[in-house]
């Protein structure tokens, strides 16, 4: 949270944030979209694949109108022939179920890209 405080502070007067250097560097050579994180849909389901991580539709079709949750199990899990073993979901995991911020903050998911 506390990048986003500061890429917005950048944003709005770039004088305004003492890290405005380093934010700049970020801005000027950090594209979006660099990590399989935050890839499309498309380019997250082609990794999945790869990964040989399927979606659990039993599991996703049973709890579809709970809380629209919806896991991957992988049958290679532990010895995954592309680690890392969370290489797509890990800002969905550790972020954005978590109430960090949601889904469609394109500036979070980079920031969060970033802060690897």
């Amino acid at each position: 949270k506390r990048l986003l405080e500061e890429i917005h502070l950048y944003r709005t007067l770039p004088t305004s944030s003492e890290f405005a250097p380093y934010i700049r560097y970020l801005e000027e050579t950090q594209p979006k979209g660099q990590l399989p994180a935050a890839y499309s849909p498309e380019g997250k389901a082609l990794l999945r694949k790869i990964q040989g991580i399927e979606e659990d539709h039993h599991h996703h079709n049973n709890n579809k109108n709970k809380n629209n949750d919806s896991r991957f199990v992988s049958p290679n899990f532990g010895r995954s022939p592309l680690p890392p073993f969370d290489l797509v979901d890990w800002i969905d995991e550790k972020f954005v179920r978590r109430g960090c911020f949601t889904a469609d903050n394109v500036e979070a998911y980079h920031a969060a890209e970033l802060i690897i």
